[in-house]
């Protein structure tokens, strides 16, 4: 007997780009991946600025589903950190799919955190009414990016606080753990060899991505996959450890975005920003590499 897979209906929220120089791709090579894993039913796509400018991002949603012949539905949402608190397209639909269906919807958010947390100061059922929530951002030792803010949380401190310190379940996927896995030229030519008009068009932006990180950033054996690693822990768990941790956001200044440590026993009604999420130390590599390849191909 054939065993049915029960689908989790998702919502990604990201700021996605293929063909804009030095920007990450890892959000496309992650919608792809969701688009591909039959065990996620993804509901919408909504765009936030960051990585590329909001309409970029959309327009590169746009033309990715129309790859992949998906109809899923996209949203134009925040374009700058001034729009916390400001209704758009992408707000109206993440409010309106999890009011209709409570404890159904995780949502996944790949980008700055401003459209969720707009969402969150509108309606403050929002987040207790989904049935999970990841993060993809923060970090508390990854260079450089620790003392300034990882970048999703930089571009918007307050959006990051307000939605982390929010008291529901929560996985927050940082830098470190992300950097566990490194896409190679060898995964690159695993694409190149399958016999897939879609993977050749992957081909088409990974490359130059992966040579950028090797001859320019300090990536000399590849690039993070960092959007892919936070999709993936919807559609396997048990490629992640779990660890429970206590923290603060700054939420503005030059260091806005990054992260304080607090201890354990510190409660939401004793300090201001207290955060409680759950943050993966461990990554299986091996797994979660063959898992991504075999979804592109």
């Amino acid at each position: 007997m054939t065993e049915t897979i029960q689908k989790k209906r998702i919502i990604v929220d990201t700021d996605p780009n293929m063909w804009v120089p030095r920007r990450d791709i890892d959000d496309a090579l992650a919608l792809l991946f969701l688009i591909a894993s039959p065990e996620a039913q993804i509901e919408g796509i909504t765009v936030n600025f960051g990585n590329v400018g909001a309409p970029v991002g959309y327009s590169a949603a746009r033309e990715l589903l129309d790859r992949v012949e998906s109809s899923i539905p996209v949203f134009l949402g925040a374009g700058s950190r001034h729009d916390l608190g400001e209704r758009n397209d992408a707000v109206e639909f993440l409010l309106s799919t999890v009011r209709e269906a409570p404890g159904e919807i995780t949502l996944l958010a790949l980008a700055p955190l401003t459209n969720v947390a707009t969402a969150t100061l509108l309606d403050d059922s929002f987040l207790p009414n989904l049935a999970g929530l990841i993060v993809m951002g923060g970090t508390f030792r990854f260079p450089l990016f620790s003392y300034f803010g990882e970048f999703n949380f930089h571009c918007d401190g307050r959006a990051a606080a307000t939605v982390l310190s929010a008291p529901v379940a929560k996985s927050m996927i940082t830098m470190e753990l992300c950097s566990q896995a490194v896409f190679t030229r060898r995964h690159l030519q695993t694409l190149r060899e399958a016999d897939s008009e879609l993977a050749k068009w992957i081909v088409g932006f990974v490359e130059p991505w992966l040579s950028l990180n090797r001859k320019v950033f300090f990536r000399k054996k590849g690039f993070f996959p960092w959007d892919v690693v936070a999709a993936a822990a919807l559609i396997d768990d048990t490629l992640f450890d779990s660890n429970s941790r206590t923290f603060s956001v700054r939420e503005e200044g030059l260091r806005r975005g990054s992260l304080t440590p607090l201890p354990a026993s510190t409660g939401a009604q004793s300090a201001q920003n207290v955060c409680n999420a759950n943050v993966p130390g461990l990554l299986d590599v091996n797994r979660f590499m063959d898992l991504f390849l075999s979804r592109l191909l």
